[in-house]
């Protein structure tokens, strides 16, 4: 029996590490009495050999198996070594941070290796704070930045270049008439907010807006009227249009209407069975604009697990994500957007029914201290070497290791800014 080596590169049908036992089976196909049977395979004596660990399978019966098992040492000292060294020379980009950014918390992003982060600048006093912080920094910010060439020119001098998004249009276009105090949405105030900085919007956050259905509406009635002039206006600005928290109905009509469309971060909703997740039809649907999904950490976006009990999911729970996403569109098609939320107390200690938990359907229950905890393996910034190595261990190569880490991302803004 043939034992299972290292295949250099990736595989689309099936993934072979002798390093960490990693094996997907996508068909086996045998001959019975003839005739191929892709419905009833049997094999026996099957057996996966490796370092000083060996697994033997008999009568395997199945269609499709998918079946991996790691080491707690994924990789060997020099894969590690190479991985750490690929992060080390990345554009890594989190296409979503939502961690509060005070001057422990830069040194952080500077340690952590990152180059480029989408910060919140949903409102003209959220723009100011994001414009004022990177004034007070010159040393370690550049920003907003507008250009590919700004992002490159950070990697180069070891600063963290600024965008600024927006999670939702109406927080960003909101007026308030002078006699009555009513608040309305103001497409005309979008190119003073692109002068400002503002490059990717979101047309609504999980609700309902006069621009769109969010992901918890049960209506999903799609774009409004004005959310498609909102769109319109987008696209003759050459800005962004995000569907991270949109409803499957308001993804769908983006893809029809915007010419550059994202999910800075989501992931997969056939992996986890979230509607702040993307489903096939969205997914296929972003990548054919050839837009890219941010993998996020946010425990309930990753997998369901049991948060009340203090059980969370792990980096490799979200590395099926990635996989899910690359066997549907491509690898091309996915980039980071952790959803940080360090430094707040968004996190716990949580009130029933307020902050988060106004939707446990959506963002899950506490551990028993009144917390949630993000993705064991990749719950902050400093974690984002951790991904470099996992991407690595599952055989992705160094080309699409650095594409997830951030040059997928600087190929939509390439298009985007014409660069």
């Amino acid at each position: 029996m043939p034992r299972i080596t290292k295949t250099p590169g990736r595989r689309k049908q099936s993934r072979w590490s002798n390093d960490l036992f990693y094996v997907e089976f996508a068909y086996i196909e045998t001959e019975i009495d003839g005739q191929e049977d892709h419905n009833n395979t049997k094999g026996s004596d099957l057996r996966v050999v490796g370092g000083d660990i060996t697994i033997t399978f008999f009568s395997v019966v199945a269609t499709r198996i998918n079946w991996s098992w790691r080491k707690l040492h994924d990789l060997s000292k020099d894969k590690e070594e190479h991985a750490l060294e690929l992060y080390r020379k990345s554009i890594v980009i989190d296409c979503h941070l939502d961690s509060t950014i005070t001057d422990e918390y830069i040194n952080k992003m500077l340690d952590s290796g990152l180059t480029a982060a989408n910060l919140d600048g949903g409102g003209f006093e959220k723009i100011a704070d994001k414009c004022k912080l990177v004034d007070e920094h010159p040393e370690a910010l550049v920003g907003p930045v507008t250009t590919v060439r700004e992002i490159l020119k950070a990697k180069e001098e070891r600063k963290i270049a600024i965008l600024l998004g927006a999670e939702s249009a109406s927080e960003l276009l909101e007026t308030r008439g002078p006699r009555s105090g009513h608040s309305s949405s103001s497409i005309d105030l979008l190119p003073l907010v692109h002068k400002l900085g503002v490059r990717i919007v979101q047309p609504t956050y999980n609700d309902r807006n006069v621009f769109a259905d969010g992901c918890a509406e049960q209506a999903n009635g799609g774009l409004s009227n004005l959310g498609l002039e909102l769109v319109e206006s987008m696209n003759r600005l050459n800005m962004i249009v995000d569907c991270s928290h949109v409803g499957v109905k308001t993804t769908l009509d983006v893809c029809e209407h915007a010419r550059f469309v994202v999910s800075t971060h989501s992931n997969a909703r056939a992996v986890c069975d979230n509607v702040r997740n993307r489903s096939d039809d969205e997914i296929k649907a972003i990548a054919e604009k050839d837009g890219v999904l941010g993998i996020v950490s946010f425990p309930t976006f990753v997998k369901w697990t049991h948060g009340e009990r203090g059980e969370w999911p792990g980096i490799e729970d979200l590395l099926d994500h990635v996989e899910h996403i690359e066997e549907l569109v491509g690898i091309e098609h996915v980039g980071v957007g952790l959803d940080l939320v360090e430094g707040t107390n968004m996190l716990g200690p949580l009130v029933p029914g307020k902050g988060l938990l106004s939707w446990p359907q959506i963002y899950g229950m506490p551990d028993p201290d009144g917390f949630i905890r993000y993705t064991k393996g990749l719950a902050s910034i400093t974690d984002l070497p951790n991904l470099a190595k996992d991407l690595v261990a599952r055989g992705y190569s160094d080309r699409e290791v650095q594409g997830v880490l951030g040059e997928n991302w600087l190929r939509v803004f390439k298009a985007v800014w014409r660069e």
